[in-house]
């Protein structure tokens, strides 16, 4: 908490991102239980997340609650992974088409 007192300008910022309409950038948990079986175990630079749907992912929940922050390429999805993307509401629908089906 004293970190958002010392740096206002953070919370400015995601107050604005989160605040945009829907055609701008969105902020979304996507629970990949539905993940494509051809997806499971796979990483994030395997399955060319980022440049098949232009979306970021910027965080991780695991099966055991631990949450990563900005997952690195080489980190695995499994179907108990929930991730949180940010991108605009059509990258987000791309990404979840993509984790669901194998393909964009």
């Amino acid at each position: 908490m004293a970190k958002l007192v010392a740096q206002p300008d953070i919370v400015e910022f995601i107050d604005y991102m989160l605040l945009q309409s829907a055609d701008n950038v969105v902020l979304e948990q996507i629970k990949c239980e539905s993940i494509a079986s051809c997806f499971s175990g796979k990483s994030i630079r395997e399955l060319d997340i980022r440049n098949i749907s232009n979306a970021n992912i910027v965080g991780m929940k695991r099966k055991d609650n631990s949450i990563l922050i900005n997952p690195s390429p080489e980190t695995t999805l499994l179907p108990s992974d929930k991730l949180f993307a940010l991108g605009t509401r059509k990258q987000i629908d791309t990404l979840i088409k993509l984790i669901s089906s194998g393909r964009d």
